[in-house]
């Protein structure tokens, strides 16, 4: 019996349980949002879980990356692109990993900009008018 718990610890694969999050970003993509991150090397998780909310409290999951994430020896990148973020207000993503918990939280303003490609917003604050648009790439 003991071989047989020796044999099964030494291939177990450590995880460890603070993972060092080296990058965590959302960046628009029309109506979108590419969220992406990078875990630093020497860091390892399991079942790492994208998590989403719009008052920073109440957390769905919306992608799960099944298995382990990180390396032992490189930085690891990894994106997700949420199709459907709250528009014209605060998104809330939050990665937590099975091993290791809650790692990361990142709060972002998206603005969707529709069909027609611009939002007019009034800043009273500013006295002033911003229009967004999306730019034009050449």
């Amino acid at each position: 019996m003991r071989q047989i718990l020796f044999l099964l610890s030494l291939f177990t694969v450590p995880l460890s349980a603070q993972v060092n999050i080296l990058d965590f970003r959302a960046n628009p993509a029309g109506d979108a949002l590419n969220i992406s991150w990078t875990i630093g090397p020497g860091n390892t998780c399991e079942d790492l879980e994208v998590q989403h909310s719009t008052d920073s409290v109440n957390f769905t999951m919306l992608y799960l990356y099944e298995g382990v994430c990180g390396d032992a020896t490189f930085s690891q990148q990894y994106s997700w692109t949420h199709n459907t973020p709250a528009c014209n207000q605060k998104n809330y993503y939050r990665l937590f990993a099975r091993t290791g918990g809650q790692l990361a939280v990142l709060s972002t303003q998206h603005t969707c900009l529709g069909a027609v490609g611009y939002r007019i917003v009034v800043r009273p604050d500013l006295q002033s008018i911003v229009v967004l648009a999306n730019q034009q790439q050449s």
